[in-house]
């Protein structure tokens, strides 16, 4: 059964568009992770939608400084290692420092959780 989007949700969703048309025009189509130009892009979000919601900054949903051009479609994307990976394959990520500095301006919970991920995987503690 399909519910209906609520107003605010619909604006979200209207803007959200207007922002990925915008990042379309204005950013090169290559992966922000790999630098691979030939692969399917997705708009993958550095804090998630939900996140956003959850920390109350439901404006960052649309904010282009939080959305990269991530290459999807496979199991080892860029896309998929942002969403799921182990810490150690996010590393590697071309993009992976800027998007923990927008972490680190704005959502700084996550970046604590983030930063000691990376302490263990750094100094052998954890995977």
């Amino acid at each position: 059964m399909n519910r209906k989007k609520s107003n605010k949700q619909q604006a979200i969703d209207y803007q959200l568009r207007k922002t990925y048309e915008g990042i379309d025009i204005e950013r090169e189509p290559i992966c922000e992770g790999c630098g691979r130009g030939d692969k399917p892009l997705s708009h993958s979000h550095t804090i998630g939608q939900g996140r956003c919601k959850q920390i109350g900054k439901p404006e960052l949903i649309t904010d282009a400084a939080n959305i990269e051009l991530m290459c999807f479609g496979t199991n080892v994307s860029c896309h998929e290692i942002w969403e799921g990976a182990p810490i150690r394959d996010k590393m590697n990520l071309k993009n992976f420092d800027n998007m923990m500095m927008f972490i680190k301006e704005n959502d700084p919970e996550k970046f604590v959780t983030i930063s000691l991920a990376i302490k263990s995987v750094t100094t052998g503690l954890g995977g």
